[in-house]
């Protein structure tokens, strides 16, 4: 493994790419792998290239399957959905593809440093703005496994020691 990060940037802005660019080529520990406009060639791209971390953003869903197959094909490969939509199904779904963060365009250039560094490091990044649609998901979920189980009462507790 090298002693640098490699990064894939995935965006089909391509004046957003140029800017992430000079981001990863600021840092002397980040190394870019490549960049892709479409989801297809990010899939392709990164099965090429192996990067560690994909920093991805398309709409419509197209860039959650990418992520999906992104992590299925290559499992060690991080995948930060940077994106303009703080949709709470968007997120969730980013989530349960295998993506190991999920930020808004809104961040600023370190904060930006910072998530690739931590997701390299085997950390989940969320957004701030972010955070309480995921703890409000994963209450619900909770919340409906427990409405699921019916409370054992006394005569269920006789009924089990037979």
């Amino acid at each position: 493994m090298s002693d640098k990060i490699s990064i894939l940037i995935a965006d089909d802005n391509d004046v957003f790419r140029e800017g992430l660019k000079v981001v990863v080529q600021s840092q002397p520990d980040f190394v870019l792998a490549g960049e892709a406009d479409n989801p297809h060639n990010a899939v392709e791209k990164t099965i090429a290239t192996q990067p560690d971390v994909v920093i991805m953003d398309f709409r419509q869903g197209s860039g959650i399957e990418a992520c999906r197959e992104i992590v299925k094909n290559i499992q060690w490969c991080k995948v930060i959905m940077l994106t303009s939509w703080a949709d709470d199904e968007m997120v969730i779904e980013s989530i349960v593809a295998g993506a190991s963060g999920y930020v808004l365009k809104q961040i600023d250039r370190l904060g930006l440093v910072d998530a690739i560094r931590m997701v390299y490091a085997g950390k989940a990044v969320l957004d701030p703005e972010i955070t309480p649609k995921v703890i409000a998901w994963i209450k619900s979920l909770v919340q409906n496994e427990t409405k699921k189980q019916e409370p054992l009462t006394l005569q269920g507790t006789k009924t089990t020691k037979l």
